[in-house]
């Protein structure tokens, strides 16, 4: 009878901990700011170090081939001789901010486009518009800047589609957006 006793309490323990790691593995109500605030709590005290002033603002974030594109997040294609391509609806990249509380000028240089409308957030809000046909994109932000790693997306309102079924002479299958060149932050 003990031994059916510990069998049994044995599966209800297993079945316990199969239940508790399958519930752990959904991160649905989990956002950004919760991945975020593991990054920023480790390398807050580390933002002099040599490697992290390479993310900070008032560096030139170049998407070229050779370029210091280090600070992309997802959304990405591989750098390309004239910059970096955003791929599909929703791309990110990361800057870290020392001073949220000053005037910042965001600029973003594009080499070319497949015909989008995007919408720039910052932190979740949305700061402006990035039109079709826009070479260089500045912006002036005054809020919703955060001490340590701030998250920007460009957001597509419209489906982004495989290039070649919007340029029927193209082969290229990819979902392009736009062809960043450099982006910057400068504090003013």
């Amino acid at each position: 009878m003990k031994k059916i006793l510990f069998y049994f309490a044995s599966a209800i323990l297993l079945f316990a901990y199969i239940w508790v790691l399958f519930l752990s593995m959904d991160t649905s109500n989990v956002d950004d700011s919760y991945d975020l605030f593991y990054l920023q709590k480790e390398l807050k005290y580390y933002s002099a170090e040599e490697e992290l002033l390479e993310y900070c603002e008032n560096v030139v974030f170049e998407y070229t081939k050779d370029g210091n594109n280090k600070n992309l997040g997802w959304g990405w294609d591989n750098s390309e001789e004239n910059g970096t391509w955003s791929i599909g609806n929703n791309s990110t990249f990361f800057i870290l901010v020392n001073n949220p509380d000053d005037l910042y000028d965001l600029q973003i240089k594009i080499n070319d486009g497949a015909g989008y409308k995007n919408n720039l957030f910052l932190n979740g809000e949305k700061i402006g518009t990035i039109l079709p046909g826009e070479n260089e994109y500045h912006l002036r932000i005054d809020k919703y800047l955060t001490d340590g790693f701030n998250k920007f997306e460009i957001v597509s309102d419209e489906e982004v589609i495989p290039y070649n079924e919007k340029n029927a002479e193209s082969g290229d299958k990819r979902k392009l957006n736009i062809l960043v060149n450099t982006i910057t932050l400068k504090s003013l």
